[in-house]
């Protein structure tokens, strides 16, 4: 039997989507580690503050796409809309909810990057 190569490449590429929604869910936050491990879950917190020059900045969790710490600036943060915000993020650890419902917490010093799900 001779196997088209349209048919080989569909197969690939669906196995390679399935395979990646399986290590990462839609609809899930994930934190990335200094030692480069991805952990896939909620990230638990009602708002995150950011120490600026300018005052304290207060982001609620749905605004966030993604948080950088510990860069040469400082903290990183990225909001939904492309604006970022540089300072402190004043958090000394991270919760993380897996989806079994098992809560993982972090020291903010073995987080490098979280990324947030549109909530």
């Amino acid at each position: 039997m001779r196997v088209r190569p349209a048919h080989l490449v569909w197969t690939l590429t669906a196995g390679l989507l399935l395979g990646a929604a399986a290590v990462c869910p839609a609809l899930a936050d994930v934190v990335i580690l200094v030692n480069g491990d991805h952990v896939s879950g909620e990230v638990q917190a009602a708002e995150l503050e950011v120490v600026t020059p300018e005052g304290v900045v207060r982001i609620a969790p749905s605004a966030l796409a993604e948080v950088t710490l510990g860069t040469i600036t400082g903290d990183v943060v990225e909001l939904r809309t492309g604006r970022r915000v540089t300072g402190l993020v004043a958090r000394p650890t991270y919760s993380l909810r897996l989806e079994s419902g098992q809560t993982l917490v972090f020291a903010r010093d073995q987080v490098g990057l979280l990324r947030f799900h549109q909530r």
